[in-house]
């Protein structure tokens, strides 16, 4: 336990009551410091509640400077238009804004700073200028400026909640609050506002402009989505708090206030109802103020659970610091009776402690207390009689480490005071003789200096020095010991001497040689074998590498035996070796190959060169074995080694790579090519073209279907067709190893059509919708529309089939076939979408967006598309028990959905509590492993009668 260590020694240098007193302190201070943290937390929240509070100050003024801007817009744009009764009311509002400017100014002193300096109130002042009745005389640069002026206003209102730290409250139902005070709120006002200004200003119009409903309608759509956003926030905020009954009903009727809005304006705007401009304008601003009420009230509500946090700040205050004074007092009391319950006991330790350190090992203790201080006496008289045990042990085991070791000691001078009787007899010394003299007499004279001052740097330091040293005997005779150097320390920490113990190992040592030199070295040539080839690669920088071979040795070992070849072998070896230079190395490798090693950086043409000598050397000689004379023919490999690899078996298999290419054709001499190898990439490509082709040839493309599961029926109602591939093996292929490579290959229209084929003769007599997957490049491709539309009347598919998906996937119903369309994100011509959807449903199909919620969100398009199902995408769906904003997000697609009347479905549903969730949040379909798996259609569940 050497991290105690530190610890254990403070201790030890403590008296017995510092001790307790460092106790105490050392288990308070766990309370107080998190208790300090604690208070800062407090301190820290109570600081952004004030901040809070005074943000809300300024809220208020800007609130209704933000209605009367609203409310000017409304006017001029009617007065504009021609209606001149609205200029008394303009002049009126202008006054009141120029006060409001006044008022900002005045609220706080450090934001009255802010104001004067601030750009963005500057520019609004600016703005508003430009604004008032004798200024302008434009309605639409009016509607801009004001729409602008809002803006700006409502983006103030962000700014000066940034400024006092709105923002960094981090409590989760002030953060609901924040979003509709400072974003939804703020946002719905004004596009009801905007929604005022222009029918006020188009009302007197005989007919209203295709453009001018366009822009309406799209200001609906964003008020709508945005009171929906609004009513996500308030029902979180309502979920988490208790006694909000009448911010619950205030919302509602502001709720269904903005949504008769909603619906006048579109009577108004298709003109199915006629209202006067003054009339609308009354109208309109009743709405606002409606939503400003609610505004006002949630704003009242914020400010009171901003006082209510106070209050609850105060009390955990009061309480925690009650609590630390009572645990405080609580210790204390407890280590003052422990102090007193020892004190007695621990004097009495100390009185027989000193008696034992004077050498009375039969000092024993009489301690009577029912604690451990008992148990610690009991075993103290024991340690006693064990000392006296052991130290006659001692004495043994000192006479058997003489017998098994060597040993010597020095004195703090290095000379040599003692050595046992196993040292002297293996030294061949008499004690006399080396008594009084350093250790240098044993080692040669050209080191015994350096081993000498070495063994002294780390002596001295208070290190034991080790190492393994060459010895000489007495006789001149070499020994390998294994040396310890201790140094021996007195009570001070001080060097007393020096204790020498050394383990005669030589025959050991000679051992270890003999089996490296196995290791490393090939017994017949002597040359070091590929085991060291490959350490020294590993080890050292290696720059090229040159394997020979021998043409045909085995038949050289055929026609005159192995004895013969072992003779040729141990020639070759002995030439090799002469050309070691200059960084050369040669090594033997198995059976009838060598191999050279370049540890020096050289040309491409000098490694050749070298290759060719060593060659050409090679097959002149003439090899004689008794009476045969031998002759020998070689080829050599060449890799260059690159990028500084230590990947020796990566280097060997280069160059045997160019020996094999050698042994295919005539050269004697070739390099390896790295960039080759490169190409097993495309030729594995090629090999799955080759299988994809060979599949659809042999009709071993199929489809899977996966069930799709009705979360209101609790039935299996429509099953996805997905692609499988069955290889030459019958193994299953995913559409993961294939699919990506067939649309490379131009094989990807062949596959679709096939699965189309076969998914409608499947479900031919079947009742479920079946689900087939198109993707963004058969949208642009007549060839695969028609050929849905021919086998839809081939297979009598008309009102069954829905196509859709990601990757060849798709569902058949007795109700209708449905076509999902994958990789939406990639469609650059939305129209494009929308006319393949509306000629599906003139097929009197349905079609679906696959992977919704990815990379592809846009709810505005989404609503011009015409579609049916939307697939929520599988990276929202498996985070959902997790993920708090991929479960918002669903909910706000299904909520979106379900106005629009679009079924949604969930994908990757893998477990019970995924279900649950989406069921839960009111997805209509699941699909995923925990509803089932895709099976062929032979192992579907029979057709229900």
């Amino acid at each position: 336990m050497s991290f105690l260590k530190p610890v254990v020694i403070f201790f030890g240098k403590l008296s017995f009551k510092k001790k307790i007193a460092v106790i105490i302190i050392s288990l308070i201070i766990p309370f107080i410091v998190p208790s300090y943290f604690t208070y800062k937390s407090f301190y820290e929240e109570l600081n952004t509640i004030e901040k809070e509070q005074m943000a809300i100050k300024f809220i208020y003024p800007l609130k209704e400077l933000i209605e009367l801007v609203q409310q000017h817009r409304g006017m001029m744009q009617g007065y504009l238009i021609g209606e001149k009764t609205f200029k008394k009311s303009i002049e009126e509002n202008e006054k009141k804004v120029e006060a409001f400017f006044l008022r900002l100014k005045n609220i706080d002193k450090n934001f009255g700073t802010y104001v004067t300096n601030s750009k963005k109130i500057k520019n609004i002042k600016e703005i508003w200028s430009k604004l008032k009745l004798e200024n302008i005389r434009d309605k639409e640069q009016s509607f801009k400026l004001h729409t602008k002026l809002v803006s700006n206003l409502i983006d103030l209102q962000k700014e000066i909640a940034n400024l006092y730290g709105i923002n960094q409250d981090k409590n989760i139902n002030n953060h609901y609050l924040i979003v509709s005070l400072f974003d939804t709120l703020p946002n719905i006002q004004e596009y009801a506002g905007k929604i005022r200004g222009y029918i006020a200003g188009i009302l007197i119009k005989e007919k209203i402009k295709n453009s001018e409903i366009e822009n309406i309608q799209n200001l609906i759509t964003i008020l709508f989505s945005e009171v929906n956003t609004l009513a996500n926030a308030i029902i979180h905020y309502i979920q988490n708090n208790s006694d909000i009954q009448e911010l619950e009903k205030e919302f509602g009727l502001m709720k269904k206030s903005v949504e008769h809005y909603i619906f006048t304006i579109k009577d108004l705007i298709y003109q199915r109802e006629r209202m006067a401009p003054k009339k609308f304008f009354s109208y309109a601003t009743n709405v606002i103020e409606n939503i400003d009420s609610f505004y006002t009230l949630l704003l009242q509500r914020f400010e009171t659970d901003l006082q209510k946090r106070k209050i609850e700040i105060f009390r955990n205050i009061f309480l925690l610091s009650l609590g630390l004074l009572l645990m405080i007092l609580m210790v204390s009391y407890l280590f003052l009776g422990f102090f007193f319950s020892i004190d007695r006991p621990l004097d009495e330790f100390k009185k027989a402690i000193r008696n034992f350190s004077m050498g009375n090992y039969l000092t024993s203790l009489n301690i009577k207390t029912d604690d451990e201080m008992r148990e610690i006496s009991e075993a103290f008289n024991t340690m006693a009689v064990q000392i006296n045990r052991h130290i006659n042990y001692l004495k043994w085991y000192q006479i058997a480490l003489d017998s098994a070791t060597l040993v010597t000691k020095s004195n703090k001078y290095g000379e040599i005071t003692y050595a046992n009787e196993s040292f002297l007899n293996k030294m061949g010394y008499k004690i006399e003789e080396i008594l009084g003299k350093n250790d240098d007499l044993f080692y040669d004279i050209e080191i015994s200096g350096k081993i000498l001052e070495d063994i002294r740097k780390t002596t001295l330091a208070r290190k034991i020095w080790k190492d393994i040293l060459n010895v000489k005997t007495k006789y001149e005779k070499d020994l390998m010991m294994k040396t310890s150097v201790v140094p021996i320390l007195d009570e001070k920490g001080e060097i007393e001497e020096f204790v020498a113990v050394r383990v005669d190992i030589t025959e050991l040592i000679r051992a270890q040689e003999h089996i490296k030199r196995m290791l490393y070295y090939d017994t017949l040539t002597s040359l070091p074998n590929r085991t060291k080839l490959i350490e020294d690669i590993k080890n050292k920088k290696a720059y090229s590498i040159i394997i020979i071979n021998i043409d045909d040795f085995r038949q050289l070992n055929d026609i005159y035996g192995y004895e013969a070849g072992n003779i040729v072998l141990k020639e070759i070896a002995k030439v090799l070796k002469k050309f070691e230079q200059n960084g050369w190395r040669a090594y033997r490798l198995p059976s009838d190959e060598f191999a050279f090693i370049s540890f020096i950086k050289r040309k491409k043409d000098e490694v050749f060169k070298f290759t060719q000598i060593i060659i050409q050397t090679l097959e002149d000689i003439v090899f004689f074995y008794k009476e045969h004379e031998i002759k020998i023919l070689l080829k050599a490999g060449i890799a260059l080694i690159k990028n500084d690899s230590k990947d020796a078996e990566k280097i060997l298999l280069d160059a045997d790579t160019s020996i094999k290419k050698i042994k295919r054709y005539s050269e004697k001499i070739v390099y390896y090519d790295e960039s080759k190898s490169a190409k097993s990439e495309y030729k594995q490509t090629l090999d799955w073209v080759t299988k994809i082709k060979k599949a659809i040839e042999e009709d071993r493309i199929i489809p899977y279907f996966q069930p799709i599961y009705n979360n209101k029926t609790k039935k299996i109602e429509k099953y996805e067709a997905l692609v499988r591939l069955i290889d030459e093996d019958g193994t299953i292929v995913s559409p993961f190893f294939f699919l990506d490579i067939a649309k490379k290959a131009k094989l990807y229209t062949k596959v679709t059509k096939i699965m189309i084929k076969k998914s409608f003769k499947a479900f031919e007599n079947r009742c479920e919708e079946l689900s087939l997957n198109i993707s963004t490049q058969d949208l642009v491709n007549p060839d695969i529309i028609k050929f849905i539309e021919n086998k839809l009347e081939e297979y009598n598919m008309k009102k069954r089939a829905i196509f859709g998906g990601s990757d060849q996937r798709g569902f058949v119903n007795c109700r209708g076939v449905v076509i999902e369309i994958t990789e939406t994100e990639e469609v650059e011509n939305y129209d494009l979408v929308a006319q393949f959807t509306k000629r599906i449903k003139n097929l009197e199909g349905k079609s679906a967006i696959d992977d919704f919620g990815s990379g592809y969100s846009n709810f505005v398009y989404i609503l011009n598309m015409g579609i049916d199902y939307l697939k929520i995408d599988s990276s929202l769906i498996k985070n959902i028990l997790k993920d708090e904003k991929s479960e918002a997000l669903v909910k706000a697609i299904v909520h979106f959905t379900k106005d629009l009347g679009i079924k949604t479905i969930a994908e990757f549903v893998s477990e019970k509590d995924i279900q649950q969730k989406v069921e839960d949040i009111g997805v209509d379909y699941s699909q995923g492993y925990y509803i089932g798996k895709p099976l062929p259609i032979e192992k579907l569940p029979p057709v229900e009668k």
